[in-house]
């Protein structure tokens, strides 16, 4: 009965603009909070250099972490147009998850996928299979559970690249650039 009430209370959360996406009632309760918050993703204009996340000067158990903490992201840039960019991420500072990946291209059209588990059961997925045998289904918006992992990141092409990780207790924005 509690959880049935944290559904409904949940559901009555102020969505903002309707930008927003709304949260699903198959979402869990902390992620359908996640849901609602708004994607705001920095632009880029057409032969502007992409204002790529510098590697932070703190030592996080992964290699050139990006960001501002609690969370980081691996560092190793992605190939355009490959699914296969294996991306490491950690939380640190004892943050609780789960945390909310989202993202785009910023400095044109395209799209930036997450392999992992979709935040919503009712989110399509696209099923891709490498060379190597290894299966892996992409999604516009991602949910793990913290604190660190690891996901294949699939930008559509080469370009500048905004990745947006909501968390129960922080927002970050981190710009990567794929080639």
């Amino acid at each position: 009965m509690a959880s049935g009430l944290v559904l409904v209370l949940a559901a009555c959360v102020d969505r903002g603009s309707p930008i927003a996406p709304p949260a699903s009632p198959t979402a869990r309760p902390a992620v359908s909070i996640l849901l609602t918050r708004l994607l705001k993703l920095p632009t880029v204009d057409p032969g502007e250099a992409c204002p790529t996340t510098a590697v932070a000067a703190r030592d996080v158990g992964i290699a050139d972490p990006r960001g501002h903490g609690p969370f980081y992201l691996s560092g190793t840039p992605p190939r355009g147009n490959f699914p296969w960019n294996k991306t490491s991420f950690v939380l640190v500072d004892r943050v609780p998850g789960p945390v909310l990946f989202r993202g785009g291209r910023i400095d044109g059209t395209g799209s930036l996928k997450f392999s992992g588990i979709p935040p919503d059961h009712s989110d399509v997925g696209e099923t891709l299979s490498s060379a190597g045998g290894v299966t892996a289904t992409f999604y516009e918006r991602m949910i793990e559970p913290g604190p660190q992992g690891v996901f294949y990141l699939y930008p559509a092409a080469a370009g500048c690249y905004a990745l947006q990780v909501d968390g129960p207790s922080f927002e970050e924005v981190i710009v990567i650039t794929a080639g």
